[in-house]
């Protein structure tokens, strides 16, 4: 399924398209109010999915519109008065809680828009009973959807816009695929294993001067770049976990395996004050990163934090040196 315009769909500098929200609800309750958002959407650019654009398909319209909605980034659920039909088989079961419950099982952000006022008019009693639950699940699941409500057809489309933009603006949490916060960053690097490599909850002891200059970089109104630069098995991850843990500044981590696309610098919440790149040396993103703060405004006063080993300095120096005056460069060792 594809929105009308193909215009957002170009691949940019050979990065994927960029990031696709499906619309979930009703249909027959809120077909106004579907239209009105789909049309912000597309006045937004924004690429989306929504079963007014399902292509013919051989599959069930829950296989069809479950597999639609895993090639999203961000789900918008709109939840009415009524809800909507059951799904075949599936006792107290409707589309768009099943929805709903993927979307969750998948980890996927949810921005969630109930109708003020909410009030459920099924009068059936398994309809009633699934709307209950899927509004229940709304307000109150653990990590749960973020919720608005809205009034009518027009307030609906301004409100979903107000919340895009504010979740950009924090940095498409629970969506980025390049960047990641601090404990998502350190989670992805402690699997869950017998034996681990590295426990970053241990103590580090000897490693009081790197973190200490760390800190003295951020605090600094003259330095944006710091490379760390130490030998394998030395700590540096373990530093920056430290580090980073305690900063009071906002923090930003490159994944060590980033998946660009076409604006992943949207990922960088207005927030942000530092960007880390841990173990730069394995990384061929740093002159994309570097980019990325020379291009996009909000982004110049980032400062850039890089970790490497002493093979990497020179080169990773020298990418550096392109976008910020070595004196603004502080390195440690010296």
């Amino acid at each position: 399924a594809r929105q009308e315009s193909d215009q957002n769909d170009t691949y940019s500098c050979g990065h994927r398209p960029s990031l696709k929200v499906f619309l979930s609800s009703t249909f027959s309750d809120l077909k106004g109010h579907r239209k009105a958002v789909i049309d912000a959407l597309q006045r937004r650019g924004q690429r989306f999915s929504a079963m007014e654009y399902f292509v013919a398909s051989p599959d069930t319209p829950m296989d069809k519109a479950l597999s639609e909605l895993m090639t999203c980034d961000l789900v918008l659920v709109i939840l009415g008065f009524r809800s909507g039909s059951l799904v075949p088989k599936k006792p107290g079961l409707t589309y768009t809680s099943a929805e709903f419950d993927a979307a969750q099982a998948e980890g996927k952000p949810i921005l969630a828009f109930v109708r003020k006022n909410w009030v459920n008019k099924e009068t059936s009693s398994s309809k009633k009973l699934a709307l209950n639950r899927l509004k229940k699940r709304i307000d109150s699941s653990p990590g749960g959807p973020t919720r608005t409500t809205f009034t009518s057809v027009d307030n609906l489309a301004l409100r979903v816009i107000e919340a895009l933009a504010d979740w950009e603006d924090k940095g498409r949490p629970g969506a980025r695929k390049t960047f990641a916060s601090i404990s998502d960053y350190f989670k992805a690097k402690s699997p869950s294993a017998p034996i681990q490599l590295l426990d970053f909850n241990t103590t580090l002891l000897g490693r009081e001067n790197e973190v200490q200059a760390l800190r003295e970089f951020a605090a600094s109104e003259t330095q944006r770049a710091f490379i760390l630069s130490g030998r394998g098995g030395i700590g540096k991850s373990k530093i920056l976990h430290d580090w980073a843990k305690s900063s009071p500044e906002a923090l930003i981590f490159l994944k060590d395996e980033p998946l660009w696309y076409e604006d992943s610098e949207k990922e960088i919440s207005i927030d942000t004050k530092i960007l880390v790149v841990d173990d730069a040396h394995r990384h061929d993103d740093l002159g994309t990163v570097m980019q990325i703060l020379h291009d996009r405004p909000a982004n110049r006063s980032l400062k850039i934090v890089v970790s490497t080993r002493p093979g990497g300095a020179m080169r990773l120096s020298q990418q550096i040196y392109r976008e910020i005056d070595p004196a603004e460069v502080t390195s440690f060792p010296e």
